[in-house]
């Protein structure tokens, strides 16, 4: 009866060890109603760490002054996805978080569904990373495949694949990602040689090879808002998606290297002859620099070369 008691006491305490990381940049707004959201949760009592990667628009004081229990992580420069995200990880880690959910500012998802990912990580320890569905807009994911290989690698859930089970996929979308922080010790931080866009694939790939697993929960979902298009924010994502390709192949496929270059060489100078055709010149000037740079393997921090370039 002791042993069932503690083992009742352990259950509920992986349960509510979580941390929650939420990077803001100049956008106070959707940091705000994100951490209002989570707040709001009854059985999980979430810690919650606001990392703002260096805002100029006082969004760091607006969500102080709003939520004065909660971290905030104030960096002095921009690190980026990965940076800014390590920092938030390295400091749960520190203060014993057991899981750790990686939470877009402008995601929603329920504490009924990141109670059950919790659940399935505490039930299977063969799973290091897991995460739900991804609505957004009209469209649902279900995780993504190799980024190194493929040009969408987003996999569309359809209702003929079911609402409920667990699926393994190569890697889960860093929108709502949930770790257990002993995957994280084991196979290290996000790398931040990709700055923007391809970290998680990279992580879930190391965890991997290191003989775990990662999944999507069918019967769980996020909500990824969609936002007005930013020019420039559209264009840093085309740019670092692109170019960070080139860091994924060159780091996980060795043995391929020179053949993959070719595949993504020819993959961005048909875009490019698009964009120009069409009159682009935004994108144009992107991909180009995007090639340049993941070919030259310049790789890491490039926004002021990047706004620069255009």
């Amino acid at each position: 009866m002791v042993d069932a008691m503690e083992a009742l006491r352990d259950d509920i305490t992986a349960l509510r060890s979580l941390a929650i990381i939420v990077l803001n940049w100049n956008n106070a707004k959707d940091t705000i109603d994100c951490v209002e959201s989570l707040s709001a949760w009854s059985s999980i009592k979430p810690d919650i760490y606001v990392v703002d990667n260096a805002s100029t628009d006082n969004s760091p004081q607006e969500i102080e002054r709003r939520f004065p229990r909660i971290t905030i992580i104030k960096n002095k420069t921009n690190l980026g996805f990965a940076g800014g995200n390590n920092i938030g990880i390295k400091r749960a880690i520190e203060n014993r978080a057991n899981n750790i959910l990686l939470l877009n500012n402008d995601a929603e998802v329920k504490e009924a569904d990141v109670s059950r990912l919790i659940a399935t990580l505490h039930d299977r320890p063969d799973i290091a990373a897991i995460g739900p569905r991804l609505r957004v807009g009209s469209a649902v994911y279900a995780g993504g495949c190799d980024i190194g290989l493929h040009t969408d690698t987003h996999i569309h859930w359809y209702p003929c694949m079911g609402r409920d089970g667990i699926k393994k996929v190569e890697y889960v979308p860093g929108t709502a990602f949930l770790i257990r922080s002993t995957a994280i010790e084991t196979v290290g931080l996000l790398d931040e040689d990709y700055f923007f866009s391809g970290e998680i694939a990279d992580l879930c790939r190391r965890i991997y090879n290191a003989g775990l697993t990662c999944y999507i929960d069918l019967g769980t979902e996020a909500i990824h808002a969609v936002h007005g298009p930013s020019r420039t924010r559209d264009l840093l994502h085309t740019y670092y998606s692109m170019r960070n390709r080139f860091l994924y192949v060159k780091k996980h496929y060795r043995g391929q290297r020179f053949k993959l270059y070719g595949k993504w060489i020819k993959y961005s100078l048909g875009d490019l002859t698009s964009s120009v055709i069409h009159g682009n010149l935004g994108r144009s000037k992107t991909i180009l620099l995007a090639l340049c740079d993941g070919v030259s393997g310049r790789f890491g921090d490039r926004n002021d070369r990047f706004i620069a370039w255009l």
